[in-house]
């Protein structure tokens, strides 16, 4: 097969002016350039499968965060799952979350476990330096939690001094902003593209948990305002009873004092 291949190279390559260069060299040459241009669609192939990899594994986590979450959750539900599915795909474990709170002007910091929330309290970020503003408008930051939020370590029982921790920010236009705090173990799995459309999926998740609590919040009240107002209406409807009577009771007191005036008259009369 090698004399043959030999035989027919020299014999296209006298056919396109290529007598100068010799059997093996032509052989070679063709070889060498048929072997770079495979390692190019090998590096290209091994490229586009580590890309579909961490696009399969973004996606089976959005799949089994939509599993995990109901349709009517609340917001501590949705931050379990988010920090459930943070290790997997972020690198690193989520430590905490600072939410806005549905329906008013406040933000809660949730200290996030193994198993879910651990404890809740309200916060009041800085307007100044790194305010959460600033962590809400970039989908990521990098660095150590006293150069990010440094004015959160008295409130996480947790070493500043060597917990290095990426930001996330998830804002939602009608409610339930959050910045999530993941501690860095490892790279994620995809850059800042390839995670957009998870984080897309946790806010709105967030967005809605938000929605919901506020819808509930809403309907109590209204609930307690018709309460209120069914008893409003029954005192007004028995003052309105007593007034009636009193009316009653006045106007026949004035009838009855007309003939009784006329009789104690008379009764005087006879009497003198």
């Amino acid at each position: 097969i090698t004399a043959e291949l030999h035989e027919r190279v020299t014999t296209l390559g006298r056919a396109l002016g290529l007598r100068s260069v010799s059997d093996s060299k032509v052989l070679l040459r063709a070889i060498s350039r048929a072997n770079k241009s495979l390692s190019r669609v090998n590096a290209g192939m091994r490229q586009r499968e580590q890309v579909t990899r961490k696009q399969g594994r973004i996606l089976d986590s959005i799949a089994g965060f939509h599993e995990t979450v109901p349709a009517d959750a609340a917001v501590m539900d949705v931050l379990a799952a988010i920090a459930d599915a943070a290790p997997e795909v972020l690198g690193g474990a989520a430590i905490a979350a600072i939410y806005e709170n549905a329906g008013e002007d406040g933000w809660n910091l949730v200290r996030l476990g193994e198993y879910g929330p651990r404890s809740i309290q309200p916060v009041e970020p800085p307007d100044e330096g790194m305010g959460l503003q600033l962590l809400l408008e970039e989908p990521t930051l990098k660095g150590s939690i006293t150069s990010l939020v440094p004015w959160l370590v008295p409130m996480i029982d947790l070493d500043p001094d060597d917990l290095s921790i990426v930001s996330i920010g998830l804002p939602c236009e009608r409610g339930g902003s959050t910045v999530l705090l993941i501690a860095r173990d490892e790279e994620p799995i995809g850059d800042r593209t390839e995670l957009q459309c998870l984080f897309r999926t946790w806010q709105a998740a967030l967005s809605a948990a938000a929605e919901h609590e506020f819808t509930a919040t809403v309907t109590e009240q209204l609930a307690e305002s018709n309460r209120s107002l069914v008893e409003m209406q029954r005192t007004l409807a028995r003052h309105q009873t007593l007034a009636t009577l009193g009316e009653v009771a006045a106007g026949a007191a004035h009838e009855m004092n007309n003939p009784l005036t006329v009789i104690s008259g008379r009764a005087q009369l006879l009497q003198a």
